[in-house]
């Protein structure tokens, strides 16, 4: 199974573990492209406007999504069959 992120990225959920990993790497990918899009359209806009983030919000929001949840493009990797 492959999870996209809304920026194109693709994760492979391909043996015991490693479909945890790429779960988790899917959510952190999708979670950054989310906030990119908002701070590229200036903002946020929910719930027909009762809930707004403006640009600065969604800047912090990053810094904090870069802290915790940074958000890393693995080139190559190779799944272990065995220990």
């Amino acid at each position: 199974m492959t999870i996209k992120t809304a920026g194109g990225e693709s994760y492979s959920v391909t043996g015991q573990g490693q479909g945890t990993y790429n779960t988790v790497a899917g959510s952190a990918g999708l979670a950054h492209s989310v906030v990119d899009a908002a701070i590229g359209n200036g903002g946020m806009i929910l719930m027909d406007g009762n809930i707004t983030f403006d640009k600065s919000d969604m800047e912090h929001l990053k810094k904090l999504l870069d802290y915790n949840l940074p958000a890393q493009t693995v080139q190559h990797y190779a799944v272990k069959t065995s220990e």
